[in-house]
């Protein structure tokens, strides 16, 4: 039985298990990326064992983040093989416990941890509003503008002081997940926490260029490609780019080139919604970005996806020409009943 929780209770829970696995969404961002390594530093400060775990491997700038080399990547395919063993890897190799950070349903970790869920104490911290409190314990705030926020409360519940390391993991998720501190969930609260944590050596000038400034060649072809694509429907309104699998094949891009990419076209001054669809091993990725009133996060629910108000996204199969003449429908339809 699922059960939302307030936070002296995920710190009970906390205390109450150990042999913990940490683990995020796959396809890890900024703050599922930080929100493990804050939540492993927390394990380590309660003195309990942990392993932090993604089923897919993190981005390369994010490999400077300290510890971020400590995340082992598990399969993604069938959740039966392990593609970077545990070096001690035994019959206790499993988890005893799971925690799962920035995750709104059990899908998004990947099949293995699926599977393990069924069978271990399951603890989940997000701030996604789409979440549907699939852990046994549920710690969801849909007003935090990240779950690194919420870790950052539980490190203040635990009265675990903050030190440089923390401060530099929490930071991240708080700078990266309200881009740059410039999207609508950037409230007082958020900017109250970030403020805080500069006092422990956080260099925020550096994280804001690594994270959110530095772009590959890669990805420059990659927009260039995405914005010939560019079309404009709806008087303007909606602004839709496409890229096939050929696009990074020929550009060498990897699929965290594509982060960003999205943004160009609800950054266009008389749209309302930007969409990107992309061709994938598994279907068609589709983001979605909102400026004012569309509630995305409601649309990608309606193609099995899930995210945010005004950032979401869904992943979809059949051809482009389907999915793309089934999103759009969808979203002409919400044009039509605002107007």
């Amino acid at each position: 039985m699922s059960v939302v929780i307030q936070m002296d209770e995920a710190i009970a829970w906390l205390h109450a298990h150990d042999h913990y696995w940490v683990v995020a969404h796959e396809r890890p961002d900024g703050d599922a990326i930080s929100s493990t390594l804050a939540m492993g530093y927390l394990l380590q400060q309660l003195g309990k064992s942990y392993r932090m775990v993604n089923a897919d491997p993190i981005p390369p700038k994010f490999l400077s983040l300290p510890t971020a080399d400590q995340i082992t990547t598990i399969s993604n395919n069938h959740g039966e093989e392990i593609t970077s063993p545990f070096p001690d890897r035994n019959e206790n190799w499993l988890p005893k416990a799971m925690i799962l950070v920035d995750c709104a349903d059990e899908r998004r970790a990947g099949p293995l941890i699926k599977e393990l869920l069924a069978q271990i104490p399951s603890f989940s911290v997000d701030h996604h509003p789409t979440n549907n409190h699939f852990a046994h314990l549920n710690l969801v705030k849909s007003e935090s503008a990240a779950t690194a926020q919420l870790i950052y409360d539980l490190y203040e519940a635990t009265a675990i002081p903050f030190d440089e390391i923390s401060a530099t993991l929490l930071y991240t998720g708080l700078l990266t997940d309200t881009g740059g501190f410039r999207h609508s969930n950037t409230t007082s609260a958020v900017m109250e926490r970030a403020a805080h944590l500069l006092q422990y050596g956080v260099q925020p000038g550096d994280l804001a260029n690594r994270f959110l400034e530095t772009i590959t060649v890669e990805h420059v072809a990659l927009l260039q490609r995405a914005l010939q694509s560019l079309e404009l429907l709806h008087h303007g309104g909606i602004a839709v780019m496409s890229l096939m699998k050929s696009d990074f094949l020929e550009t060498n891009a990897t699929r965290e080139d594509v982060n960003g990419i999205v943004n160009y076209g609800v950054n266009l001054d008389s749209t309302e919604v930007g969409v990107l669809f992309h061709e994938e091993s598994n279907g068609i990725k589709v983001s979605f970005r909102s400026k004012d009133w569309l509630n995305v996060a409601e649309l990608a629910q309606q193609f099995g996806g899930g995210g945010h108000v005004r950032a979401a996204g869904c992943t979809m199969t059949g051809s482009m020409t389907d999915v793309k003449k089934a999103v759009l429908q969808a979203l002409e339809g919400q044009f039509h009943k605002k107007e």
